[in-house]
């Protein structure tokens, strides 16, 4: 069961924690990474990109009304990082937020450092922007550290929607739009 810990192999190219183990991260990046927590809870809660989370505007992150409007994403080419529309023209989308994450995002934005003229939401402790690379490099340190099973970023947000099917959502067909195996 715990074979990837002995070899290293993923058992498939997209792999997603269990509710349980998805948990277990965020319990661990909320003691041990703090400034990058909040953004690592919208991820695996409600599925953005990792371009979309960091290049949330501060001006789409509506809380009253528990909704962000995904506008822009961060993309690297080598070390730059440029602003770009989302992926597609569905990227351009406003997201429904649960009651705990818009705690998690009350919490940060009450100690968030004061922030550079970027306009974005997250920003790391100096209040510059997060490069894109440096959160997935500390997210794979942080699986590291908790010992849990590899995932990439990007498959935390392939597990929001296993975390949504755990909570009772249903899928409107009858093959999930993501190709993911859970992990035992």
């Amino acid at each position: 069961m715990d074979r990837w810990r002995d070899t290293g192999e993923v058992p498939g190219p997209v792999m997603v924690w269990t509710p349980a183990q998805t948990g277990a991260f965020l319990d661990h990046a909320a003691r041990y990474d703090p400034a990058l927590y909040p953004l690592f809870h919208l991820v695996a809660h409600r599925g953005l990109r990792r371009g979309e989370a960091v290049g949330l505007g501060d001006a789409d992150t509506h809380l009253d009304h528990a909704e962000i409007t995904i506008t822009q994403q961060l993309t690297t080419a080598g070390r730059s990082v440029q602003r770009k529309p989302p992926k597609s023209d569905a990227g351009h989308r406003v997201i429904a937020l649960d009651s705990g994450t818009v705690a998690a995002l009350r919490a940060y934005r009450a100690h968030r450092p004061a922030t550079d003229d970027s306009g974005l939401f997250f920003v790391r402790p100096d209040g510059q922007p997060w490069h894109p690379d440096t959160v997935s490099r500390r997210f794979r340190r942080l699986i590291d550290d908790a010992s849990l099973p590899p995932v990439r970023l990007h498959d935390l947000q392939h597990g929001a929607a296993t975390l949504a099917l755990a909570a009772g959502a249903t899928s409107r067909s009858s093959r999930p739009p993501w190709a993911t195996r859970p992990w035992p």
